[in-house]
């Protein structure tokens, strides 16, 4: 692939873009897992001033490579710089949906929501984490960290207790899950005994 590289960039260097687009097509249908090969296409592609088809290159990779977190962060970094913010959420589900075991992607989409002040959405990311990973604690400690970020510690006491309860249910009743549910419980009295007898 290495040797691909270099002739592609030596055609770009002598100002043969077309020529050097064509072998970025063959260098792809023969690597097609090569992200190297995808970002210098799309460079040529910015070069020409075709920020659209830039896009469409990397939605190329993640078809090709549904599985590779990376391909789906270019074509975030596409989209931002073509200020596309609903496309990076629509990026990030399509990330969701080919790897609903992946923590990365809901990390993301999490992440995204927020920077775009789409709270109450960012927290149900972590609703849908849970649904994909029922057994899995991470998610709704995620949740859980989210809902005291959104709403305060002590205004969403009762989504916590629900969040624990609910991981209870579907099976996890390993130490974790309980001792989780105790602690907000001993938290939670400790506070309201402070307050009702102050």
């Amino acid at each position: 692939m290495q040797f691909e590289l270099i002739e592609i960039q030596s055609l770009v260097n002598k100002g043969r873009q077309q020529e050097a687009l064509k072998q970025c097509d063959i260098a792809i249908s023969e690597n097609s897992n090569q992200v190297q090969l995808y970002a210098i296409k799309t460079k040529i592609l910015e070069s020409l001033g075709l920020q659209n088809e830039v896009i469409d290159i990397w939605e190329q990779g993640i078809q090709n490579n549904k599985n590779d977190f990376l391909f789906y962060y270019e074509k975030v970094f596409a989209l931002r710089r073509q200020q596309k913010y609903e496309e990076i959420i629509k990026c990030y589900d399509q990330g969701i949906m080919n790897n609903k075991n992946q923590a990365i992607y809901y990390n993301f989409k999490y992440i995204e929501l927020e920077k775009q002040d789409r709270l109450v959405e960012a927290i149900q990311v972590w609703d849908l984490a849970i649904e994909n990973n029922k057994t899995d604690s991470y998610y709704y400690r995620q949740k859980i960290q989210a809902l005291i970020k959104c709403f305060g510690e002590d205004n969403c006491q009762k989504q916590i207790f629900e969040c624990w309860d609910y991981g209870i249910q579907n099976g996890n009743n390993n130490l974790f899950f309980i001792k989780s549910k105790v602690n907000i419980s001993k938290s939670y009295f400790y506070k309201y005994s402070i307050i009702q007898y102050s």
